[in-house]
């Protein structure tokens, strides 16, 4: 078995996004199966897909023991009435912004790090956070979250 069981720390990753679907931010789909917009068919309601990106490994200072930096993605598309432009869609988008960052929180008083239940360092929301309103570029309205989670020593 490897030292950084991979499923299990992306499937912990995943149930974090779940607690981010509420009453007041519904996901009507929540799925580590990406699928493209444009194999959508009537987005009625908002989805969210976790994507397994890139991982990178690196010696540290402990020789034989490998430190790595694990890229994902949450991917979430919302519906958009482009026949009301006078509501805004950005409301909503950092309603769901702000519940999937709640979610990736540490449990209180766990410590000032997300461990995923103590299968890794940290799991943080890193980079640029793309946020597109589906007013311009058509529907659906997107968030796209990239994480990285830290495991090793």
């Amino acid at each position: 078995m490897t030292r950084y069981p991979r499923e299990e720390i992306f499937a912990a990753l995943f149930a974090q996004a779940q607690l981010a679907s509420t009453a007041t931010t519904p996901f009507a789909v929540l799925s580590r199966r990406y699928v493209p917009f444009s194999e959508r068919t009537n987005l009625e309601a908002a989805e969210l897909y976790q994507v397994e990106l890139n991982q990178s490994g690196k010696q540290t200072g402990h020789f034989g023991l490998t430190k790595w930096d694990m890229k994902a993605l949450w991917v979430c598309y919302f519906p958009v009435n482009t026949d009301d432009l006078k509501t805004p869609t950005s409301p909503t988008l950092n309603n769901y912004l702000d519940a999937l960052e709640a979610a990736l929180q540490p449990v209180t008083g766990a410590g000032p790090k997300q461990t995923l239940g103590g299968l890794v360092n940290n799991a943080f929301i890193d980079g640029e956070v793309i946020i597109d309103e589906g007013l311009n570029s058509g529907p659906p309205a997107l968030i796209s979250i990239p994480i990285t989670i830290n495991v090793g020593m």
